[in-house]
């Protein structure tokens, strides 16, 4: 991943963000437990970017936990989203349901990519290039499957 787009994907994880405590408020039960999966995803993501722009320094053991971290949500995603379960405060599209089989397509790409990137060590140029593939993931779901309320 070249610096130019990993300055994208922060600049995406700072976006994708914004807003998320305000949006949790009053979020109770699986809409909760969800908006908090999706939170400590941004924050292993911040965490790995700090790491890879040079803002923090490289720890392998400290990249390794974030990406397990991320993998575990995605594994457990489809448990998050039982059918019917966007009423106010959710974010989440109809489409989900309705396109479930591309959702959880993008939740084991997720899942899968995460894993790898736990597994890289220290190999910088396989752990950009998984950041990259996670921070589309990401990108891609907001995009189909989550409301801007």
């Amino acid at each position: 991943m070249s610096t130019r787009n990993l300055g994208a994907a922060i600049c995406l994880l700072a976006a994708l963000t914004t807003g998320a405590a305000i949006a949790h408020s009053g979020a109770m039960g699986v809409v909760k437990e969800r908006m908090d999966a999706m939170s400590d995803i941004a924050d292993q993501m911040k965490l790995i970017a700090a790491m890879l722009s040079g803002q923090t320094e490289f720890d392998a053991a400290d990249a390794e936990a974030a990406a397990r971290a991320i993998a575990g949500h995605a594994g457990g995603m489809e448990q998050l989203f039982p059918e019917g379960s966007n009423a106010t405060p959710s974010e989440a599209k109809d489409e989900i349901w309705t396109g479930w089989d591309r959702f959880t397509a993008i939740a084991a790409q997720l899942e899968a990519d995460a894993s790898a990137m736990a597994a890289a060590g220290e190999n910088m140029s396989q752990i950009r290039s998984l950041f990259g593939a996670i921070s589309q993931s990401c990108k891609t779901c907001h995009q189909e499957f989550r409301s801007a309320r």
